[in-house]
């Protein structure tokens, strides 16, 4: 990787004298000061001088040497971490870049892997442990990219009224909840609450909560090609796994200013929630939204094998297409508003306690409009409306509902206050009845056509090039 000049001494001097003024202590080195973008090298073992001007001279990265350093940066700065291991590290985001200029905390892979954070957090205990990153109210513009995460409670927790978080290329194992932000709860001025987030190519794995969670009032946020797999049972020790959760400002139970919206989930998979709670009901989630958040997108997402919803939304005026949810116990839950286009909901299973599974699942007053999607499979009804309110609502056009055993099953349960409405759309209760698909499989992982039918190809159904 090349080196960036180092800059003048007479800068270097009138940066330090700037830190001096402002009473913020110094490591050996930095170059810190309004104006010019300063890079800094560490590894776990100091190099060269030490002085952290370039890999060859740099800074050994401990956590006191570390935390100077970021006391003292500014908009284009950089803080670079080498390959190696890194125990016990822990950092706190307290300054601001720039909007278009923002300050960067960057692994790089200098010749054995991506830097190393490794902490002390345990599943079996999980309400005990370190965090690796907090960043307080009001920081602003930072990126954090290219590490590997083991073992700490809270990965990234945001206090709130953030602007123009990155986080991105993150290999996170072992947490309680992996990104945590919240947006402030700011009601009288929602505006200033956290927004411009993103959370892009990175992996969450075991994880005894959540892998992503958005609270108080978060907009404007994407979480792009992110990977959440919850571990099932070792690892469903907290009330409750969710791998994707946006409980909202007040948790679901008010409406609220600060409530989070405008959060959009594009490619992220989430897997094996679970929280066995003996013969009663079994939560754990894939992707979950509480009531009060609003305009919620999942863009060609999946959902696999959780004890409870691969989709659990109560918001209003969600949105899902080229969705994919298989192997949980309600495939697709929905309490709130919203459209589905172009999803898949089949072989849901029980995995224990009450209730029982379905493909597609309303209650209350929900309002739901599904196109051209595939209702297939499901263990229990492959739609199912459960206590339906007055103006409940389901239309479903030009999609695909049945079931291809021997043995036909219950296509539509709905109570008596729910309106469903079938548009051009085809019932099959035995595979003799239905279309020919291409080859439909429990175990799908949501790549290729298996689910496309080959008798009405995209005018009706799920279709996947």
């Amino acid at each position: 990787m090349e080196n960036r000049p180092h800059l003048p001494m007479t800068i270097r001097s009138w940066r330090q004298m700037f830190a001096s003024f402002g009473k913020l202590s110094l490591i050996s080195g930095a170059l810190i000061g309004q104006g010019f973008a300063a890079d800094y090298y560490v590894l776990p073992e100091s190099a060269g001088t030490g002085d952290g001007s370039s890999w060859d001279n740099a800074a050994k990265g401990s956590r006191e040497a570390v935390a100077s350093q970021l006391e003292m940066m500014q908009g284009g700065d950089h803080l670079y971490f080498g390959s190696g291991e890194y125990p016990s590290m822990a950092l706190t985001f307290t300054a601001s870049g720039e909007e278009g200029n923002p300050i960067k905390v960057q692994g790089v892979d200098t010749g054995s892997g991506l830097p190393v954070a490794i902490g002390s957090f345990k599943k079996e205990n999980p309400s005990k442990g370190p965090s690796f990153l907090k960043i307080n109210e009001g920081a602003s513009y930072w990126t954090l990219d290219g590490f590997q995460i083991k073992n700490y409670k809270g990965v990234v927790y945001g206090r709130g009224k953030n602007i123009g978080l990155t986080f991105t290329n993150l290999e996170v194992t072992d947490c309680r909840i992996g990104i945590y932000l919240k947006g402030g709860g700011d009601v009288v001025n929602p505006d200033t609450n956290s927004h411009d987030i993103r959370i892009a190519d990175s992996s969450f794995i075991g994880f005894t909560k959540s892998a992503v969670r958005f609270e108080d009032g978060n907009y404007n946020a994407t979480v792009e090609n992110v990977f959440a797999d919850a571990g099932g049972e070792p690892y469903g020790k907290d009330p409750f796994h969710m791998a994707f959760f946006i409980p909202g400002h007040k948790k679901g139970k008010a409406y609220s200013p600060a409530d989070d919206h405008h959060i959009t989930f594009i490619n992220c998979e989430a897997r094996n929630s679970h929280y066995d709670r003996g013969k009663k009901y079994w939560n754990g989630d894939g992707f979950a939204t509480e009531r009060g958040t609003h305009d919620i997108s999942f863009i060609n997402c999946r959902a696999f094998n959780s004890t409870d919803g691969g989709w659990d939304i109560k918001s209003d005026n969600a949105y899902l297409e080229n969705c994919i949810a298989m192997g949980n116990k309600r495939n697709i839950r929905i309490w709130g508003s919203a459209k589905l286009v172009n999803c898949v909901m089949a072989y849901s299973k029980h995995p224990g306690g009450t209730g029982g599974p379905s493909g597609l699942f309303l209650t209350g007053t929900a309002k739901v409009v599904v196109e051209n999607s595939t209702i297939v499979n499901n263990h229990g009804p492959q739609v199912h409306i459960e206590k339906p309110k007055d103006g409940c609502e389901l239309i479903i056009r030009d999609s695909l509902i049945g079931w291809t055993g021997e043995e036909p099953k219950t296509l539509i349960r709905a109570g008596k206050a729910a309106n469903v409405e079938l548009v051009e759309t085809i019932l099959f209760e035995t595979g003799p009845q239905g279309p020919e698909f291409v080859g439909l499989v429990e175990d799908w992982d949501g790549s290729g056509d298996a689910f496309n039918n080959l008798d009405h190809g995209s005018e009706k159904g799920f279709n996947q090039e």
